[in-house]
C-alpha cells in the first residue's frame, strides 16, 4: 500500500501538477525585447523606449519570477546594456539596470506584457490601474 502511494505521488509530481509554467522567466525576457524592438511601420517606439533608458544596445536580459495574483506575474528583470554614449568612440564599459514586467495570462501560454521603467517608483504595478493588480 505504501509503494502505491508513493508511486503515485512521484506520478503526480513528474506530470508537472506543482509546477506553474507561467513562472518560467523566459515569458519576462521576451517581453523585454519585444518592448525594447517595437516597431509599427514609421514609428520605432522600440528605439524610443531605448533612448529613454539610455540604452545602445542591449547585451543580456535575465528575469526571476517576484509574485503573482490571479494571472497577473511579476518579475524583476535585470538589463545588461551599453549606453548610448555622447562620443563617436562608444563606451566599453556595459552598464545594467532593473526592470518590472508584468504579464497578464489569457488561455494557455498567450499573455499581454506591461515593461515598469528602471525610474518607476517601488510596487508600480500594485498602483496601474491598468493592470489591476490584486482584482
Amino acid at each position: 500500500m505504501k509503494k502505491t502511494l508513493l508511486i503515485f505521488v512521484t506520478i503526480f509530481c513528474l506530470t508537472g501538477c506543482f509546477f506553474d509554467f507561467h513562472t518560467d522567466s523566459k515569458y519576462a525576457e521576451s517581453a523585454i525585447n519585444a518592448w525594447f524592438s517595437y516597431k509599427n511601420d514609421m514609428d520605432d517606439l522600440g528605439a524610443t523606449r531605448r533612448r529613454l533608458e539610455n540604452i545602445s544596445e542591449i547585451k543580456n536580459t535575465s528575469c526571476k519570477y517576484k509574485e503573482h495574483s490571479g494571472n497577473k506575474y511579476i518579475y524583476k528583470c535585470k538589463i545588461v546594456y551599453t549606453p548610448i554614449g555622447e562620443t563617436v568612440i562608444p563606451l566599453s564599459k556595459a552598464e545594467s539596470k532593473n526592470v518590472y514586467v508584468a504579464l497578464t495570462f489569457g488561455d494557455g501560454v498567450k499573455y499581454k506584457y506591461r515593461v515598469y521603467l528602471s525610474s518607476s517608483e517601488d510596487k508600480i504595478w500594485t498602483k496601474d490601474e491598468n493592470l489591476r493588480y490584486g482584482e
